[in-house]
């Protein structure tokens, strides 16, 4: 019996490693779909689902980011979630939203270290939007710092009104209209300004607004 040629052995062994790799991937692909199968069904019906398609990094490539909504019947529950690779998703619970959540007007905005961050809100209630800034990187909150010091990971806006505009010193700013209970809180805001310092919002201050509320 001849033995194997050194072009017989190649192909038998690439042979072997193709036939290794399809079956470790079948294997992490049924285990993945097995995972999240699992996990959509302890969260309930998908009640609310919105999606962007943009290049965030501006390396030419789009990311998919889903924003949706689970209901199980017991509980709600929201998560912001995008697809890394065919294996792997990175994923986020979101605090604080009901069914309907939403990418803001002006959805990306870059810090000062260069990395980019994303807004999203979501209406809380009759009148209200809850309002949540997030790490690209990780889905983590960048945090607002209010007057007194407090922190918070997210702001609420009862008007309800809220968007971003830059300072003449280029800082980047966000207000939210709450209503003024001092005055007739039917038509009068206020606004209340925090401005963007590296990684977290500071207050910058409230200006009221009479006799131009929005609530209807």
């Amino acid at each position: 019996m001849s033995s194997f040629s050194n072009k017989q052995k190649f192909r038998f062994g690439f042979i072997m490693l193709l036939a290794i790799v399809l079956i470790a991937t079948t294997f992490y692909y049924l285990k993945y779909r097995h995972v999240s199968a699992s996990e959509a069904e302890a969260r309930g019906e998908i009640v609310w689902q919105t999606k962007i398609n943009e290049d965030i990094n501006n390396d030419g490539k789009s990311e998919l980011i889903y924003l949706t909504s689970y209901n199980s019947g017991q509980s709600k529950s929201s998560y912001i979630s995008t697809r890394l690779n065919i294996f792997r998703q990175r994923e986020q619970k979101l605090i604080g939203f009901e069914e309907d959540l939403a990418f803001c007007p002006h959805r990306f905005f870059k810090l000062a270290d260069g990395s980019v961050a994303l807004c999203v809100f979501g209406e809380v209630g009759v009148h209200s939007q809850n309002v949540q800034i997030l790490r690209w990187s990780d889905f983590s909150t960048l945090n607002f710092i209010d007057e007194d010091g407090n922190t918070n990971y997210n702001m609420i806006s009862d008007s309800p009104y809220f968007d971003f505009n830059y300072a003449q010193t280029d800082k980047l700013k966000i207000f939210f209209d709450n209503r003024d209970y001092d005055k007739d809180p039917l038509v009068d805001n206020v606004r209340i300004y925090y401005y963007l310092d590296k990684d977290v919002f500071r207050y910058d201050g409230v200006e009221r607004i009479y006799a131009e509320g929005s609530i209807k």
